[in-house]
Parts: C-alpha cells; structure tokens; sequence
C-alpha cells in the first residue's frame, strides 16, 4: 500500500502503513471532511469480512479475475513474512447491493478437478458490489479455501459473478496450482504440504486488515477513477465494458447472456493450444487471448476510417483495438452488437482456417517462420493480419494457392543481383550460405512435408504438432525471436580437441575408433576414394592398444595424435549442406556439444523413450529411417548413402514447393 489514503483529490499522509491505531484516527478525520459526499471509510480485519452476512457482488463491466503467478506469489510470500502486530493490504471499494444473486455463478469449494466457479441457488437480500479489490479478494478467497483442503479450520467469505466467464475459470484454476507449489515443501511431484509453513501463514492471516470504502452511487464512474494509474484494463477487457453498457434501449438481458455465452465460448476455443499456436506465437499469458481476434478485426477495419483518424493508429501501439474499432462505432454510426457481430465472423474465419488441413499446415507455417520482432506490443500475426484483410472472403480452395504460392516467393526463391528471381536450390541452402532464420524455416517446412504433405491423402491422420513446436522460447537471436530448437549437424560441425578425465579420454577413443572403422568400410567400397587404408588400419589398431591396456603412455599419446589429426582434416572441411542439418531441442543439442553421430543417436532415442518432442526429421535421420532398413545398416555412422537418402526426401519437398510457385 501507499503511504497515503486518497479520497478524491485529496491526499492524507500516513506514517507508518501498518499502524492500525494511526489509520484509524487519520480515517475519523476524512469522514469529518467528506461529510454528505456519499463515502464512508473505516477499518475492517480479514476476521470482520469473513464474519459479515454480505457477501460480496462482481458486475459485468468489470474486468474478470487476472491474477498471473507473479502477483499471487508476491501476495503469499508477503503475508507468511509478517512479522508485525498488524498489516494493511490494498484498500476495498464496497457499495451497498440489494441485487438477487440467485442464478449467479458463486465461488464454491474447489473439488478434484479444481473447478472453484460454480452455479448458486442461494438468495441474499443484500450484498456489497465489490467495485475495486476484486483481485485481492478472490486470491485471498482461494488461499483460504486450500488451506482448508490441507487441513486449517478456516471459513470464508461469498463471492459471486454477474456472468459466467469460462476465462476466469482458468485464472482461478491456476491460481489454485500455484498456491500449492508456494505451501509444499519442494517442487516434485510427490512433494507433501508443509504444516509448519501452513500454521504460520494462518496466524498471520489474523493480523490482515483492510481499508474499507464505502460509497452509495456512481459505482462505474469510482471504478474507472481508481483504474487510473494501475494496471490497465487490456483492449478486450475495454471493449467488453463498451458492449455491456450501452443504453437501455439497445441492450436487453438476453443479448447481455448472447454475448457472454459467445465471448466465452470464443475464449475457451482460443485456449485450445493446438488453435492458438496455428494463429500465433505468442507463448505468453499477459492477456486474454480474444485481444488477438480483436486486433485481426480492427486492422480490417481501418480503410474504412478517414486518413486523419487512421494515422493516428498503431497496431504496435497500445489500445489500438479498442480506438480503431470505438472510431468506426462513431463514423459509421455502427451499435456495439454490430461490431460483435463482426468480431464473432472474424473469429469464425480463423477456426474455419483452422479446421481445413491444407491452410492449417500452409498458414501454420508462415506464422511460425515469420516471429515477430521482440518488443512488439500486438498480438496478432502479421502473416494473419495480411491475409484476413485480403482474402477472407476467398473460398478455401482459392486461399490455398494464395498462401502455397506466399510460402515459394518468400522462402523457396532468391533474388538475383539484376532483380530477377529464380528458384532456390538446395544447393543454396548451407548452413554457411543462408540466414539462420531462413534456414530453420527451411527445415521447419522439412518436418510439416514428412508429418503432412509427403503422406498419402487416405492415409493421413496426423497434422504438425505447432503447438508442441512452439511450447518454450529460447534466447533472442538478433531482432527476433525463435522457438526451443537449434540447427543441429548429423554429423557434427566441428570436433574439439581430445580433453577431460580418464572415463571421458576412452569413451572419446572409442567413439573415434567406431568413426574410423566407417571411413574403412567405406573406402574398401570405393577404391578410388582418397583414403589411406593402410593408415586407417594402423590408427585402430593403436587405439585398441590403449583400449586393451590405459597404463600403456606410448599408446595415449598415439591416440591424442590420432585424434588431433582427425579433428584437424575435419575442421577444415564441415559438412554444412542441408542434407547434414536438422532441427533438434536446443537443451539437448547443447547438452552434447560435438559429440559423434552414434553418441548423439543414443542420446536422441533415451529423450524420444521418455516422451520429450524430436522433430520427425530430426528422427528420421538418427534412427536411420531413411534409406535402407536390413541388418547391414550403418547405425553408428551418418554416411554418403544416408544423406543421399535423406536429400532425395528433401528434392521431393522443394519440388512440390515449386509447382506452388507455378500455379
């Protein structure tokens, strides 16, 4: 809390925040000053609220609960550190309700499933409208509720929603899993609660009071004076107040439970990953997810404003949903019902999208590779924004060949110092010859190709898993942002010089000793390669020596030359052809570092056994499905055979990609 009680635009300054005694008497000098002016202030303890038979009331036109980990880990670790005869939290803004809160949804027990909003029966003649507090009030609500689950004798106070809002449900849940990470004693799944940790927070919830203000009108006018300064309500969260209140004559309560019915239902499909990750990148819960259908509706609408008013908006900026579409509500004398109506058709479009395979994999794609710059305030792909503004209206099949052939010209062509373009080759696509971000989308479409494109149409039951693809970010790379997977070489890029302890130095020399062994085979096949056998054999039989007897010093140091020698003559020529690159986990792929291939195969089959997600390429080629599968096959090696194998995959992609381009 501040150190200051604000009541309009007045200011009284306190001492210390926590001194009851002291904001009680500064409190008894405002109801002197603001006498008649319909707000009455006093102190109230935790115990005074939970004992009250009011329970409290959250209108519509509020925003909904919001509480993220942060705030309700703050507020836990605060109050367990009290060490104080008494603490103030936030103030509370009450006004008197005699609503009937009968067919309310009603904060309830949590049950196994932790579903905490459920339907009431219950009849209250009155109730306070809780105007500002709710977020403290319910997360409180919440930590009382599961600390009565582990065992505490606490009862509580009564909440009730105006609406059912499937969005809150989720914070709420959430906040009930993050409660009981903060009161168990560490973080692994078998954890048990901590009692001594329980027992203290629940004394010091005793020492909690409140700063109680309660006014008698013009609820919604002090709710939005008391936004000012906090944080601020998102564009969605502005535009649900806009459509909620209206005048009389143009809203009904049917249309109120229409467009609350709708708007959940939006935002519950919306919480589906695997849709929202096909329409965006946005890993972040900072807001609700129905701002990014706003922003794709709004940009649409913007050609019909007039030039003035559309340079004054932003899609980078903030509230430029709410301001574009508040501006077209005004110049084109459009109700609040007809804008959602156009929201609800912008949202329809996208599913519809959604739900087709051919513009799932397509559009999927260019929203993945094109990640927006780090910084940016939007929401919405600019991939969708493009398309929704120009092609909405386009039948599916017409949509397709729109975003195949984007898809050609963006990533599958280059440009020519005369400005012309021509097809891009494989040949072209070197780790050493394309920008990373290029090349990662590159190997990306590689893995929609295998998962999708590449099947039989009958036999298709899989789609890429963008929302798996997209789960965890990794660091900023430049201007811009990439998903949790490196470029990762078959066989490695470079090799470092031979290092470490004992175990580590014949682990090194056997890996090298079965690298070795491949380049013999290898050359006993094709004579005319320029590899020396006789030097090849030599250089496996001293590594055996060293194998056979580790105190032989002699042998050692033939193994470090040996080694350094390899490592030398391979430095000096990467393999940095697409046909040696895949996309891998970055956690795994620099957990290895430069290991060989059959080390790194080993590595890639225990994390793909125990469930952690291995691109379909990146599979293919360590587990050796490309190319031939009979007892011969080269499992410890990635070989000439196995690239060709895996570039002809990859000529069969490029090639599909080009008759895009043609259509």
């Amino acid at each position: 809390m501040d150190t200051k009680i604000i009541v309009g635009d007045i200011s009284y300054e306190v001492e210390n925040e926590h001194d009851l005694e002291q904001i009680q008497k500064i409190i008894e000098k405002i109801n002197l000053d603001k006498k008649g002016q319909g707000i009455l202030l006093q102190t109230k303890t935790l115990g005074d609220i939970v004992n009250s038979d009011r329970p409290f009331y959250i209108k519509n036109y509020q925003r909904g609960y919001r509480w993220s980990k942060t705030e309700i880990t703050e507020l836990l670790k605060d109050v367990y550190a009290i060490d104080s005869e008494h603490y103030c939290m936030q103030p509370i803004v009450v006004a008197e309700c005699d609503e009937d809160l009968s067919n309310k949804k009603r904060l309830k027990d949590i049950d196994s499933e932790k579903k905490v909003l459920l339907a009431s029966d219950e009849k209250h003649e009155q109730s306070y409208e809780l105007i500002d507090g709710q977020q403290r009030l319910t997360t409180i609500w919440i930590i009382r509720q599961c600390l009565s689950q582990y065992g505490a004798k606490l009862d509580n106070y009564e909440v009730y929603y105006e609406l059912n809002r499937g969005v809150d449900e989720y914070y709420l849940n959430n906040a009930v899993t993050y409660i009981d990470e903060f009161f168990k004693t560490s973080s692994r799944t078998n954890a048990q609660i901590d009692q001594k940790k329980i027992e203290r927070f629940v004394k010091n919830l005793e020492k909690l009071f409140f700063i109680w203000y309660e006014v008698d009108s013009n609820q919604n006018a002090v709710f939005k004076s008391l936004n000012a300064g906090k944080i601020p309500l998102t564009n969605a969260e502005l535009f649900k107040a806009m459509l909620l209140n209206e005048d009389d004559d143009k809203q009904n309560s049917s249309v109120y439970e229409r467009i609350a019915f709708e708007w959940d239902a939006i935002e519950k499909s919306l919480r589906n990953d695997d849709f929202w990750y096909f329409i965006s990148n946005d890993t972040s819960d900072e807001k609700t997810r129905i701002d990014y259908v706003l922003e794709v509706y709004a940009n649409r609408i913007l050609e019909n404003l007039e030039k003035p008013e559309k340079d004054n908006l932003d899609i980078d900026k903030e509230r430029f949903s709410f301001l574009a579409i508040q501006k077209y509500m005004q110049n084109k004398v459009k109700s609040a019902q007809d804008i959602w109506q156009g929201v609800v058709e912008t949202y329809n479009t996208l599913y519809s999208w959604y739900k087709n395979d051919d513009l799932y994999h397509a559009i999927g794609f260019l929203v993945a590779s094109k990640n927006k710059k780090v910084g940016s305030k939007a929401t919405a792909s600019e991939v969708i924004l493009e398309l929704y503004k120009n092609h909405a209206t386009e039948q599916k099949s017409v949509l397709v060949g729109v975003v195949q052939r984007k898809i050609y010209e963006t990533y599958f062509q280059k440009t020519l110092e005369n400005k012309k373009t021509m097809d891009l080759t494989i040949a072209d696509c070197g780790y050493d010859k394309l920008p990373k971000a290029h090349l990662r989308a590159i190997l990306l479409m590689s893995n929609i190709y295998a998962t999708y494109y590449a099947v039989d149409k009958e036999k298709r039951v899989l789609r890429f898993p963008f929302h798996i693809y997209k789960a965890n970010r990794a660091e900023n790379v430049g201007d811009n942002e990439h998903f949790n997977f490196d470029i990762e070489h078959i066989k490695p890029q470079t090799i470092a010089m031979l290092d470490g302890n004992e175990g580590e130095f014949l682990a090194a020399v056997k890996a090298l000793k079965a690298e070795l062994e491949c380049d013999l085979n290898e050359a006993k096949k094709s004579p005319d390669k320029e590899l020396d056998l006789n030097t090849l054999q030599e250089n496996i039989n001293e590594i055996d020596a060293y194998v056979r007897n580790k105190n032989d010093m002699d042998a050692k140091k033939a193994c470090k030359r040996i080694w350094n020698e390899y490592a030398q003559k391979h430095n000096d020529a990467p393999d940095n052809e697409l046909s040696n690159l895949v996309l891998l986990n970055s956690d795994i792929n620099r957990s290895y570092h430069n290991a060989f291939f059959n080390e790194k195969r080993k590595r890639i089959i225990e994390e793909d056994k125990s469930g952690v997600y291995i691109p379909i390429c990146t599979k293919n080629a360590f587990l050796k499905y490309y190319g031939n599968q009979d007892k011969d096959a080269n499992l410890i090696w990635w070989t000439q055979s196995d690239k060709d194998n895996y570039n002809a995959e990859l000529t069969n992609m490029f090639e599909m990609i080009r008759e895009w381009g043609n259509k």
